[in-house]
């Protein structure tokens, strides 16, 4: 968890001056370049928030958050890992399926996008 979150860090120094707002630009960018971490949007983190309650807020990156996504994953694994392994990426030139299996952060990041999506359009 330390090398994602130094990660983030030096990501965040680069990409965004003046420590403007990060959260969802620097996991965003992360998401799509390693796949090691869901992207911190709104609906995503307020699903989250609703599943941690109390233990984790899901604004920022940090211990916390980083552990409630693993305990998420260990709970859902095998969903989780047979979404990723029917799930490939599409190659961006010839719209052809690759042998690139979605990263299982990607499958979390979908899955806390669209519950935050479809409750947030439940309620308008």
């Amino acid at each position: 968890m330390n090398v994602i979150q130094d990660v983030y860090k030096e990501i965040r120094k680069k990409l965004v001056p003046n420590n403007n707002v990060h959260l969802t630009l620097v996991t965003k960018t992360l998401l799509g370049i390693f796949g090691f971490i869901p992207a911190f949007d709104n609906y995503f983190c307020n699903t989250f928030r609703d599943f941690a309650k109390e233990q984790c807020g899901f604004r920022v990156v940090n211990k916390d958050s980083l552990s409630f996504i693993k305990r998420f994953y260990e709970a859902n694994k095998e969903s989780i890992d047979t979404i990723s392994k029917q799930t490939f990426t599409i190659d961006f030139f010839t719209g052809q399926k690759t042998e690139i299996n979605y990263p299982k952060a990607k499958i979390i990041d979908m899955y806390g996008f669209t519950k935050g999506y479809s409750k947030d359009k439940a309620t308008t």
